[in-house]
């Protein structure tokens, strides 16, 4: 390169050595602009070059971009011990975008931001999108409608078993619980009593008033036959967000409602699987989910075992009184094994960070290139549950 660079400016001499004197003074601004113009083009691609040849030559891995991805939720630190669980794989992961000519896969999350300004992909790249909202709420339909008729990603990391990559926001395996990065054991090795110094019975911590779901009108409902405290910006209560007010609240109370702003397919979040893996309280879901797939057997109540809200506060009081039946929402952590192994994990249910997925992913012959249809994957009709009808025989007005 810099060979060329002095053969620029020895050509540019010449010229100007030629011209008379009277037009020298135009004809050098313009010869000195066009050397500072060839040599940034020149040293611009010099640099890029090296990047990218950096980017190959570093510890002989596969690349993946992660695009749009606020970078504090995985640092690079994290992201190194999730490939620890798969050593075998040869794939690193990185948010510097001046590596996307070199990546074999591109993950990007917050698209609808970045819509029209997203980079150009490259051949062969497998892109994946990134998203554990639920259906109609992840992405507007123009968003939808546009990224499939652009035919832009391979596939889809989501909580859906349907996705490409499966990160729901929790699993169990029979053994163990895993949430994000964290491996839950609850191995129990004596009988606990957990209804002991619980004086409560239910509550419910809630911000969102107006639910598409339509909680709001169950929970009206079960208020006129049980007593329920309900805290945050939805009720009188006020627990400030804090793992200590957090705690004492689970340590209190025997129930907790844990509804969901969306009743959709496999939507399980986190709120649900942290009271199991951490909490010594009864989450009580609103079904469709697919609870019974997922979670431990017995280790929730589910509202539509109740022809009414009625029944089920009358269940809960009756539970309330027996320590022996509340206990054996319980009972279920005493089969919990006290050694964690991955390969206990079944493909359906799998105990692997996702990182390992995508990049075994991206190892895999002949991998069939498709392109995901967000009109279909964003379709709330199809894979959530309307109110109206769900509702209906169970509360008034339904």
């Amino acid at each position: 390169m810099i060979i060329a660079i002095l053969s620029i400016v020895f050509s540019v001499g010449v010229m100007l050595h030629r011209i008379s004197p009277w037009k020298l003074q135009v004809k050098l601004f313009i010869g000195v602009s066009i050397i500072v113009t060839l040599v940034t083009y020149l040293l611009l691609s010099y640099l890029h070059q090296n990047i990218r040849s950096a980017y190959v030559r570093k510890n002989n891995k596969t690349t993946i971009l992660m695009m749009y991805y606020p970078e504090k939720e995985f640092t690079q630190e994290q992201i190194v011990d999730m490939f620890r669980e798969c050593p075998d794989l040869k794939c690193e992961f990185t948010h510097d975008e001046r590596a996307i000519a070199d990546s074999a896969a591109v993950i990007i999350h917050n698209v609808e931001e970045h819509l029209y300004s997203m980079p150009k992909r490259q051949p062969g790249q497998l892109w994946l999108y990134y998203d554990l909202e639920s259906p109609g709420f992840m992405m507007g339909s123009e968003t939808a409608t546009y990224l499939t008729n652009q035919k832009m990603f391979n596939g889809t990391i989501n909580y859906s078993p349907s996705s490409q990559v499966w990160l729901p926001y929790g699993k169990y395996n029979g053994t163990h619980i895993w949430i994000y990065n964290s491996i839950y054991y609850m191995f129990l090795d004596k009988r606990i009593d957990f209804a002991a110094r619980k004086n409560k019975l239910l509550f419910w911590a809630v911000s969102n008033c107006y639910a598409k779901s339509k909680r709001q009108d169950y929970v009206k409902e079960l208020i006129k036959n049980v007593k329920v405290d309900i805290y945050g910006g939805c009720g009188p209560l006020n627990c400030p967000r804090s793992k200590d007010c957090e705690n004492t609240l689970f340590k209190t109370y025997k129930f907790y409602l844990a509804f969901e702003n969306y009743v959709c397919q496999d939507y399980i979040t986190e709120k649900l699987w942290l009271t199991l893996a951490t909490r010594e309280t009864v989450p009580i879901v609103i079904g469709g989910a697919n609870h019974e797939k997922y979670l431990p057997p017995k280790s929730y109540i589910d509202i539509r075992d109740f022809a009414t809200p009625a029944d089920l506060a009358n269940y809960l009081q009756k539970l309330d009184k027996n320590d022996d039946l509340y206990n054996e929402y319980f009972s279920w952590r005493y089969k919990i094994s006290p050694v964690f192994d991955f390969q206990k994990a079944t493909p359906k249910q799998p105990l692997e960070y996702y990182v390992c997925q995508v990049c075994r992913l991206i190892h895999t012959p002949n991998l069939n290139r498709t392109y995901v249809d967000f009109v279909d994957f964003n379709n709330d009709k199809r894979y959530c549950r309307n109110p109206s009808e769900y509702y209906k025989g169970l509360l008034p007005g339904y």
